[in-house]
């Protein structure tokens, strides 16, 4: 069930932001609204293996230090982060900031991601029952993502995005931003990668945000997730390890492939198909990246 908060409600977390909602509608366990520590963890849909490992462990660290994770339940970085969250032990309870109705599950292939928020976490939105989450309602909920939390932790962003509006929402209420850096041949690290080159701090992991917040913690937490990629398979040459070890730091053009494995653009789009054939690379139009642990 589903309650309904106003600026007159007692766990009301805006009230001294310069753009809070109007209604907030909220599922799940409301004591998270006034918990201390809550950080987001912001980045593309379209995300290198790397990228989405890495969100994950960013994800548990912060949660089994007892920290809230922010996100939007999108796919890509948004999911993976909380997915980390969620798998750790000491997790207090993951935030989902949402842009339709509470009733009006999307992306539908996170459903099963958004009950589970629902029952152990908490899910927010100023949006009311049944109304789609139609596009101009991505930016306003991305200023509620920045308003609640501590810090906005960047993993992977284009050179536009849902994450940079969340970076302009959080500087502009004066919430520290820092951001991981990416491979400069991938697409998906352009936007977080020009925020370090703007005087944006640098992490590299949950324990690098944990510093940030001042925290003592554990250097290196046992993860529950298996490497990004596996080369162990039938059909890994020295040209298919090449490609794959280019990709390590993310998706990356075919002509930046050509530059990093020095191999021509007609023996390299052989390779990259065979790899994809193998379930190892996705290709999205001219950019190709690792698949995910999962989603072959």
């Amino acid at each position: 069930p589903h309650q309904i908060l106003c600026a007159g409600s007692g766990l009301w977390p805006f009230a001294i932001d310069p753009d809070p909602p109007v209604l907030l509608f909220v599922a799940g366990n409301l004591e998270l609204l006034a918990a201390p520590d809550r950080v987001a963890v912001v980045g593309t849909r379209r995300c290198s293996a790397v990228g989405r490992s890495v969100a994950r462990e960013i994800g548990f660290t912060l949660a089994d230090a007892g920290v809230s994770v922010v996100s939007g339940l999108a796919l890509g970085i948004d999911g993976a982060a909380h997915d980390g969250a969620g798998a750790a032990p000491g997790d207090p309870g993951r935030v989902g900031v949402v842009a339709g109705g509470l009733d009006m599950v999307y992306p539908p292939a996170h459903g099963e991601l958004w009950r589970s928020i629902a029952a152990t976490g908490l899910l927010m939105s100023e949006t009311p029952m049944g109304e789609r989450a139609t596009r101009w309602r991505f930016p306003a909920r991305n200023r509620l993502i920045a308003a609640l939390s501590q810090v906005v932790v960047v993993v992977e962003s284009h050179r536009s995005g849902g994450a940079l509006l969340t970076v302009e929402e959080a500087l502009g209420r004066s919430i520290d931003v820092c951001s991981v850096p990416g491979s400069v041949l991938s697409q998906s690290s352009a936007g977080s990668n020009q925020l370090l080159l703007d005087g944006i701090p640098p992490v590299r992991n949950g324990s690098d945000v944990l510093d940030l917040l001042g925290w003592s913690h554990s250097q290196q937490p046992a993860l529950p997730f298996p490497d990004p990629v596996s080369e162990d398979r039938p059909g890994f040459g020295p040209m298919e390890q090449t490609v794959v070890t280019a990709l390590q730091g993310g998706a990356a053009t075919v002509d930046a492939l050509c530059v990093a494995t020095d191999l021509s653009p007609k023996v390299l789009l052989g390779v990259v198909e065979r790899l994809r054939r193998l379930g190892v690379l996705t290709i999205d139009g001219s950019e190709v990246a690792m698949v995910a642990p999962g989603e072959g």
